[in-house]
């Protein structure tokens, strides 16, 4: 917490402290290869609800200088080494301020295609990252909107017959 000045007129000295933040933005990418999804388990959670999470982060008071997609791009590569293609908006998910008394948080899920690299988790950042497929995140116990995220970006993979899109044929979501 910070502590504000007194104010001038003050007869005696006062402080007041400032509120942790009111909420608190995720932004995640879920990476698809060839039928699976990344997923990492970062040093210090970063969903309430499980150890493992797309790779992301959350914006806090000195994060945002620029645009959400490019914060998200930056962490990929710094945590990650992996570049990937152009994002669209998948998912979300709001939720409330909770026991410890954090503010509400809101996640985006980016989706987005593999580009290049090799996997290389910084240590100082993840406990580890893996491939997984859409029943290896349920059996993980990844949260229910993750999941809902991998089904609508599973949908559109795939054309009228069930088979899977090449790449160049997926719509966009605009």
């Amino acid at each position: 917490m910070t502590v504000l000045p007194a104010p001038l007129s003050a007869s005696r000295p006062v402080s007041r402290t400032v509120p942790p933040a009111a909420y608190h933005v995720g932004l995640f990418a879920l990476i698809h290869r060839q039928g699976t999804y990344l997923m990492v388990r970062p040093r210090q959670p970063l969903l309430p609800d499980s150890p493992w999470s797309p790779p992301g982060l959350l914006l806090g008071a000195g994060t945002g200088q620029g645009l959400a997609e490019q914060q998200l791009r930056r962490t990929l590569l710094s945590q990650l080494s992996l570049a990937v293609g152009d994002f669209r908006l998948a998912g979300s998910h709001a939720g409330r301020p909770d026991r410890q008394g954090q503010g509400a948080q809101l996640h985006l899920i980016f989706a987005t295609e593999y580009a290049s690299g090799l996997v290389n988790p910084q240590a100082s950042e993840l406990r580890g990252a893996e491939w997984l497929t859409p029943d290896e995140l349920r059996a993980r116990g990844v949260p229910a909107w993750v999941l809902d995220a991998t089904a609508l970006q599973t949908d559109i993979h795939k054309d009228a017959r069930g088979a899977r899109r090449p790449f160049w044929r997926r719509p966009c979501l605009t």
